[in-house]
């Protein structure tokens, strides 16, 4: 992890930069990703010292509680905790507590609001990571099968509830009326079904309230938008909603000012450079973002001029454990992953000694 180099900054005094665990961590995960978030927050934060207090979300509090049991022989007592309940009495009373150093947080942007206004009362460090609606930016030059392919995977993957999901697209108007074909086309060959059977490339939603809210996003959309695909339940047990295309959105409606969060996907056509970066860079996210194009000028002067903290150039949705992630904005800040990651959870200490 990097600090200053030791050295003799002041004649006769060695000065030496030590980095150092923060104390007691708070772990706070949502319920899209249980094992994955678990694993990001929990393991970078053991393995540079510290202990963790880990409250898994209440929907899907078992996977993290499995986790705790198969450590328990590993870990001395008390280096990893799990704590259940609800964000509110659980959660807040976790972030509030004095013995409590930092906290990491991944969820809605309401309750990392309310988590900074608490810890701030401690003063608190918080790295947040608060989701998104990442703008995926099509030109006329780029492999229209290929973003098609990739964009639609990415979009309804995990039935669209990922934070980084390219549900918004953006498709210059010399290709707009094919792209649309293709993707609608791509989507209707989608296998809906349970998620214990291979064939499935789309599940359920969490819960009955999460279909609900995607709904009312889809249902109060524009007159202007043109629904192409699905909007409906499917019928089957369980919270399914068919995968959906809406085209011609507009750029002030819900679907793209809001974290959808379902599998939708919204197309907006462009006609220029300005207009597609106005578009891409025009809401309060600032997490995730693609762009396809054979240019490579355009392609680095849009991963330059993205409002996202990750941008991915003719791919999308693409993660190492040693790249850092993180947004700006209503996305958070703070990264998780690689060394950056790490080094969010230690404090450095400088020393400096005199030896004469």
């Amino acid at each position: 992890m990097a600090a200053p180099a030791s050295g003799e900054y002041i004649s006769g005094r060695t000065s030496i930069s030590r980095r150092e665990p923060v104390g007691v961590v708070a772990a706070i995960t949502p319920w899209n990703f249980p094992l994955l978030q678990v694993i990001l927050k929990v393991i970078p934060a053991l393995a540079v010292g510290n202990t963790v207090v880990l409250k898994p979300a209440e929907l899907t509090p078992l996977t993290a509680q499995r986790l705790a049991e198969l450590t328990e022989d590993l870990l001395p007592p008390g280096v990893l905790n799990v704590v259940h309940g609800p964000g509110n009495p659980t959660g807040s009373a976790l972030v509030a507590h004095p013995d409590v150093a930092l906290v990491s947080f991944t969820g809605s942007v309401a309750a990392g609001r309310a988590i900074v206004r608490s810890a701030s009362d401690g003063l608190k460090r918080v790295v947040l990571e608060l989701g998104g609606n990442a703008p995926a930016i099509v030109f006329d030059d780029a492999d229209v099968d290929a973003a098609v392919e990739t964009l639609t995977a990415c979009a309804l993957g995990n039935a669209g509830q990922d934070c980084t999901a390219s549900s918004r697209q953006l498709v210059h108007s010399g290709i707009y009326d094919r792209y649309l074909d293709q993707i609608v086309s791509a989507v209707s060959q989608i296998r809906i079904g349970a998620t214990d059977d291979e064939k499935t490339e789309l599940g359920p939603l969490i819960s009955s309230a999460q279909r609900s809210r995607v709904e009312a996003l889809v249902d109060g959309r524009s007159s202007g938008a043109r629904l192409l695909a699905g909007g409906k339940r499917a019928d089957l047990p369980g919270f399914y909603l068919e995968p959906t295309v809406i085209a011609d959105v507009d750029q002030s409606e819900s679907l793209v000012q809001q974290e959808v969060f379902g599998p939708v996907i919204t197309v907006q056509r462009f006609e220029t450079d300005d207009q597609a970066l106005a578009f891409g860079n025009g809401t309060r996210y600032g997490l995730a973002a693609s762009v396809w194009t054979q240019n490579l000028a355009r392609a680095h002067h849009f991963a330059n001029s993205l409002n996202a903290g990750s941008v991915w150039v003719n791919d999308h949705t693409l993660f190492s454990p040693d790249v850092p992630q993180g947004g700006y904005g209503d996305s958070g800040y703070g990264k998780e992953n690689g060394v950056l990651g790490a080094e969010e959870l230690t404090r450095l200490k400088q020393v400096s000694v005199n030896l004469s």
